[in-house]
Protein backbone atom coordinates (compact mmCIF):
# COMPACT_ATOMS: atom_id res chain seq x y z
CA UNK A 1 0.00 0.00 0.00
CA UNK A 2 1.16 3.20 -0.28
CA UNK A 3 0.73 6.35 2.05
CA UNK A 4 -0.30 9.94 0.71
CA UNK A 5 -0.66 12.49 3.14
CA UNK A 6 -1.82 16.30 2.42
CA UNK A 7 -4.52 15.84 -0.68
CA UNK A 8 -7.24 18.57 -0.18
CA UNK A 9 -8.57 21.23 -2.10
CA UNK A 10 -8.39 24.81 -0.70
CA UNK A 11 -10.32 27.75 -2.63
CA UNK A 12 -9.08 31.55 -3.09
CA UNK A 13 -10.78 34.24 -4.67
CA UNK A 14 -8.90 36.87 -5.83
CA UNK A 15 -10.18 40.27 -7.39
CA UNK A 16 -9.40 42.52 -9.48
CA UNK A 17 -9.85 46.07 -10.33
CA UNK A 18 -9.98 47.60 -13.63
CA UNK A 19 -8.45 51.19 -12.83
CA UNK A 20 -4.65 52.50 -12.66
CA UNK A 21 -4.58 52.84 -9.01
CA UNK A 22 -3.72 50.16 -6.34
CA UNK A 23 -5.36 50.04 -2.95
CA UNK A 24 -4.75 48.06 -0.01
CA UNK A 25 -5.47 44.24 -0.78
CA UNK A 26 -9.01 43.11 1.23
CA UNK A 27 -9.70 40.19 2.43
CA UNK A 28 -13.41 38.91 1.19
CA UNK A 29 -15.63 35.72 1.25
CA UNK A 30 -16.27 34.12 -2.45
CA UNK A 31 -19.05 36.53 -3.43
CA UNK A 32 -19.87 37.95 -6.51
CA UNK A 33 -18.68 41.98 -6.07
CA UNK A 34 -21.16 44.88 -7.38
CA UNK A 35 -18.27 47.18 -7.72
CA UNK A 36 -17.44 48.02 -11.51
CA UNK A 37 -14.29 46.51 -12.66
CA UNK A 38 -13.75 43.38 -10.14
CA UNK A 39 -13.34 40.23 -11.30
CA UNK A 40 -12.98 37.28 -8.75
CA UNK A 41 -10.89 34.34 -9.50
CA UNK A 42 -11.18 30.68 -7.66
CA UNK A 43 -7.95 28.96 -6.88
CA UNK A 44 -7.78 25.06 -6.45
CA UNK A 45 -5.11 24.28 -4.48
CA UNK A 46 -4.36 20.47 -4.20
CA UNK A 47 -2.74 17.04 -5.15
CA UNK A 48 -2.51 14.75 -7.77
CA UNK A 49 -4.52 11.53 -6.96
CA UNK A 50 -1.19 8.87 -8.38
CA UNK A 51 1.18 11.34 -6.38
CA UNK A 52 3.10 10.81 -3.12
CA UNK A 53 3.01 14.12 -1.35
CA UNK A 54 4.92 14.84 1.78
CA UNK A 55 3.62 14.56 5.38
CA UNK A 56 3.07 18.17 6.85
CA UNK A 57 2.25 17.89 10.87
CA UNK A 58 -0.03 20.78 10.41
CA UNK A 59 -1.10 22.44 7.61
CA UNK A 60 0.67 24.80 4.77
CA UNK A 61 1.70 27.53 7.17
CA UNK A 62 1.03 30.42 4.56
CA UNK A 63 -0.26 31.16 0.83
CA UNK A 64 1.24 34.03 -1.03
CA UNK A 65 -0.74 35.50 -3.83
CA UNK A 66 1.24 37.15 -6.97
CA UNK A 67 0.28 38.95 -9.95
CA UNK A 68 2.80 39.60 -12.58
CA UNK A 69 2.07 42.06 -15.50
CA UNK A 70 2.88 40.16 -18.87
CA UNK A 71 5.12 42.35 -20.66
CA UNK A 72 5.53 40.37 -23.65
CA UNK A 73 1.71 41.28 -24.40
CA UNK A 74 2.43 44.82 -23.59
CA UNK A 75 1.49 45.07 -20.22
CA UNK A 76 3.42 47.82 -18.44
CA UNK A 77 1.22 48.22 -15.20
CA UNK A 78 3.33 47.81 -12.08
CA UNK A 79 2.79 44.50 -10.16
CA UNK A 80 0.95 44.87 -6.72
CA UNK A 81 2.12 44.01 -3.27
CA UNK A 82 1.72 40.39 -2.84
CA UNK A 83 -1.15 39.06 -0.38
CA UNK A 84 -0.26 36.73 2.39
CA UNK A 85 -2.61 34.48 3.91
CA UNK A 86 -1.76 32.86 6.89
CA UNK A 87 -3.34 29.90 8.51
CA UNK A 88 -5.29 30.09 11.99
CA UNK A 89 -4.90 27.54 15.01
CA UNK A 90 -8.37 26.53 16.45
CA UNK A 91 -9.06 24.95 19.70
CA UNK A 92 -11.30 22.15 20.59
CA UNK A 93 -12.37 22.21 24.33
CA UNK A 94 -13.97 19.40 23.61
CA UNK A 95 -11.71 16.74 22.28
CA UNK A 96 -9.24 18.69 23.86
CA UNK A 97 -6.93 19.11 21.05
CA UNK A 98 -6.01 21.92 18.47
CA UNK A 99 -5.43 22.23 14.68
CA UNK A 100 -4.05 24.60 12.12
CA UNK A 101 -6.56 25.79 9.06
CA UNK A 102 -5.70 28.11 6.38
CA UNK A 103 -8.50 30.30 5.15
CA UNK A 104 -9.64 29.58 1.74
CA UNK A 105 -9.79 33.07 0.36
CA UNK A 106 -7.98 36.56 -0.41
CA UNK A 107 -8.54 39.61 -2.37
CA UNK A 108 -5.44 40.72 -4.80
CA UNK A 109 -6.31 44.04 -6.68
CA UNK A 110 -4.40 44.96 -10.12
CA UNK A 111 -5.59 46.92 -13.20
CA UNK A 112 -7.09 45.32 -16.63
CA UNK A 113 -4.59 43.71 -18.52
CA UNK A 114 -2.22 40.50 -19.27
CA UNK A 115 -0.70 38.78 -16.07
CA UNK A 116 0.55 35.97 -14.51
CA UNK A 117 -1.66 34.70 -11.27
CA UNK A 118 0.52 32.33 -8.86
CA UNK A 119 0.21 31.41 -5.51
CA UNK A 120 3.05 29.89 -3.35
CA UNK A 121 2.64 27.64 -0.52
CA UNK A 122 4.56 27.78 2.60
CA UNK A 123 5.26 25.64 5.31
CA UNK A 124 6.54 26.66 9.00
CA UNK A 125 9.42 24.45 10.24
CA UNK A 126 11.40 25.44 13.16
CA UNK A 127 15.29 25.96 12.83
CA UNK A 128 17.26 27.02 15.94
CA UNK A 129 14.61 27.65 18.61
CA UNK A 130 12.87 29.76 15.29
CA UNK A 131 9.77 29.33 13.54
CA UNK A 132 10.42 30.44 9.82
CA UNK A 133 8.35 30.13 6.53
CA UNK A 134 9.72 27.97 3.58
CA UNK A 135 7.84 27.90 0.03
CA UNK A 136 7.26 24.59 -0.99
CA UNK A 137 5.20 24.56 -4.07
CA UNK A 138 3.41 26.98 -6.58
CA UNK A 139 1.15 27.00 -9.52
CA UNK A 140 0.91 29.79 -12.16
CA UNK A 141 -1.40 30.71 -14.75
CA UNK A 142 -1.50 33.43 -17.92
CA UNK A 143 -4.68 35.50 -17.27
CA UNK A 144 -6.22 38.28 -19.00
CA UNK A 145 -8.27 40.70 -16.79
CA UNK A 146 -10.79 42.19 -18.96
CA UNK A 147 -14.30 41.71 -17.38
CA UNK A 148 -15.85 42.56 -13.91
CA UNK A 149 -15.96 39.30 -12.97
CA UNK A 150 -13.45 35.83 -13.74
CA UNK A 151 -13.22 32.52 -12.26
CA UNK A 152 -9.95 30.63 -13.10
CA UNK A 153 -8.45 27.51 -11.62
CA UNK A 154 -4.67 27.57 -10.38
CA UNK A 155 -3.68 23.90 -9.06
CA UNK A 156 -0.98 24.89 -6.80
CA UNK A 157 1.30 21.77 -6.53
CA UNK A 158 4.16 21.80 -8.62
CA UNK A 159 7.29 21.42 -6.28
CA UNK A 160 9.73 24.68 -5.47
CA UNK A 161 12.76 23.60 -6.87
CA UNK A 162 14.52 25.34 -3.40
CA UNK A 163 16.57 23.01 -0.57
CA UNK A 164 16.93 19.16 0.21
CA UNK A 165 13.70 17.05 1.30
CA UNK A 166 14.18 13.41 2.61
CA UNK A 167 12.65 10.50 0.83
CA UNK A 168 11.53 7.60 3.28
CA UNK A 169 10.30 4.22 1.70
CA UNK A 170 9.08 0.80 3.58
CA UNK A 171 8.10 -2.24 1.50
CA UNK A 172 7.21 -5.57 3.05
CA UNK A 173 7.67 -8.52 0.22
CA UNK A 174 7.91 -12.14 0.51
CA UNK A 175 10.81 -13.79 2.33
CA UNK A 176 11.90 -15.67 -0.63
CA UNK A 177 11.58 -12.41 -3.11
CA UNK A 178 14.09 -9.99 -4.24
CA UNK A 179 13.80 -6.46 -4.60
CA UNK A 180 15.15 -2.87 -6.52
CA UNK A 181 14.23 0.83 -6.30
CA UNK A 182 14.95 3.51 -8.41
CA UNK A 183 14.23 6.97 -7.94
CA UNK A 184 14.63 9.03 -11.13
CA UNK A 185 13.96 12.58 -12.19
CA UNK A 186 10.95 14.00 -14.04
CA UNK A 187 9.90 14.26 -16.77
CA UNK A 188 13.35 13.64 -17.82
CA UNK A 189 14.28 11.03 -16.18
CA UNK A 190 17.45 10.36 -14.66
CA UNK A 191 18.75 7.76 -12.13
CA UNK A 192 19.28 9.64 -9.18
CA UNK A 193 18.96 6.97 -6.23
CA UNK A 194 19.10 3.48 -6.38
CA UNK A 195 18.59 0.47 -3.77
CA UNK A 196 18.64 -2.96 -4.50
CA UNK A 197 17.60 -6.25 -2.16
CA UNK A 198 16.87 -4.08 1.12
CA UNK A 199 15.06 -6.18 4.08
CA UNK A 200 11.44 -6.39 3.65
CA UNK A 201 9.86 -4.29 6.40
CA UNK A 202 12.76 -1.75 7.02
CA UNK A 203 12.68 1.44 7.05
CA UNK A 204 14.58 3.70 4.84
CA UNK A 205 15.67 7.19 4.03
CA UNK A 206 17.45 9.55 1.71
CA UNK A 207 17.83 13.25 1.50
CA UNK A 208 17.41 14.54 -2.25
CA UNK A 209 17.08 17.86 -3.68
CA UNK A 210 13.52 19.23 -3.84
CA UNK A 211 11.41 18.56 -7.36
CA UNK A 212 9.54 16.12 -8.88
CA UNK A 213 10.74 12.34 -9.05
CA UNK A 214 9.54 8.79 -10.84
CA UNK A 215 9.44 5.87 -8.48
CA UNK A 216 9.96 2.13 -9.80
CA UNK A 217 9.79 -0.56 -7.19
CA UNK A 218 10.43 -4.30 -8.51
CA UNK A 219 9.70 -7.18 -6.49
CA UNK A 220 10.96 -10.75 -8.22
CA UNK A 221 9.33 -13.97 -6.43
CA UNK A 222 10.32 -17.24 -8.50
CA UNK A 223 10.56 -15.63 -11.97
CA UNK A 224 7.02 -13.31 -11.51
CA UNK A 225 7.91 -9.72 -11.64
CA UNK A 226 5.85 -7.08 -10.25
CA UNK A 227 6.68 -3.72 -10.51
CA UNK A 228 4.51 -0.68 -9.29
CA UNK A 229 5.36 3.05 -10.77
CA UNK A 230 4.10 6.47 -8.65
CA UNK A 231 5.39 9.93 -8.65
CA UNK A 232 6.92 11.44 -6.10
CA UNK A 233 7.22 14.88 -4.75
CA UNK A 234 10.04 16.39 -2.61
CA UNK A 235 9.61 19.47 -0.74
CA UNK A 236 12.31 21.31 1.08
CA UNK A 237 11.92 20.67 5.20
CA UNK A 238 9.53 17.98 4.72
CA UNK A 239 9.40 13.99 4.55
CA UNK A 240 7.77 12.56 1.97
CA UNK A 241 6.82 8.68 2.99
CA UNK A 242 6.36 5.76 0.47
CA UNK A 243 4.76 2.41 1.78
CA UNK A 244 3.98 -0.65 -0.39
CA UNK A 245 3.02 -4.16 0.49
CA UNK A 246 3.71 -7.23 -2.31
CA UNK A 247 2.34 -10.15 -0.04
CA UNK A 248 -0.79 -10.47 -1.95
CA UNK A 249 0.82 -10.22 -5.34
CA UNK A 250 2.17 -13.36 -5.08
Amino acid sequence: MKLVKNLFLITLVISFVGCGVLSEPEIRVNEDSNVEGISNIKINIGGNGRTILPIFKDTYSKFVINAEPDTGKGNTETAPDPVEIYSEYYYDYESGSGYYWIPPWGDIRVPYGDWFISVTAYISVEVDDVYEDFPVARGSIPFEVNEMSHYIVIPVNAPVTEGRGEFDYNVVYPSNGTISLTLDTWPITTSVYTDDNFASGDFHSYEIDSGVYFLTISVTVESKIITRNEIVHIHQQSVTLAQYNFMDDF
